[in-house]
């Protein structure tokens, strides 16, 4: 239905939790298109002006509005998708360190892709030193999926939320 309704070329009104988020927002969008990425699909539209991407799972209503859509950015969309996700991938605001299991490494490079910034041997040979960028705090959950293959060093926050994680956890799990 959403596909039908951007052949019209018209304004958008969306209802839209941003990740991270637990109440959704109203906000009038440009719509360029859809499409997927790994097995998702998102809506590109321009919102105040600049190209974003939304996830469609996040999407929780939309309207047509009278008025033209109104596109800055005049590029195909391919090619638009592909720079803002790029530009996602690319935001560093918090940098985590790590102590992994070695063996652990190769899953950790596919899992994490462009988030590892940097690989380095430790001082036992059975581990080695992960940083790790992310755009915010909370996005350090990612890490959790290692277990008990891996440490948190730094920054201290990011240790603190994996411990009350963990805690938490751990007191679902217990009889």
């Amino acid at each position: 239905a959403l596909v039908q309704d951007l052949r019209h070329g018209t304004r958008l009104s969306i209802t839209y939790r941003s990740s991270g988020q637990s109440e959704a927002r109203e906000r009038t969008v440009d719509p360029h298109g859809v499409f997927s990425r790994g097995g998702r699909w998102y809506l590109i539209a321009e919102a105040d002006g600049a190209p974003r991407i939304f996830s469609l799972a996040r999407l929780q209503a939309w309207t047509m509005l009278p008025e033209r859509r109104g596109l800055r950015a005049e590029m195909p969309l391919g090619v638009l998708a592909e720079r803002l996700v790029a530009r996602l991938e690319r935001r560093r605001d918090i940098e985590v360190t790590a102590m992994l299991d070695a063996q652990t490494e190769d899953m950790a490079r596919r899992i994490l892709g462009s988030r590892l910034l940097a690989v380095e041997p430790a001082d036992d040979t059975d581990r080695v030193q992960i940083i790790v960028g992310y755009d915010r705090l909370d996005a350090v959950r990612q890490l959790m999926q290692f277990s008990d293959h891996i440490e948190i060093t730094g920054p201290p926050e990011a240790r603190r939320l994996i411990a009350a994680l963990a805690g938490e956890i751990a007191s679902r799990h217990a009889t």
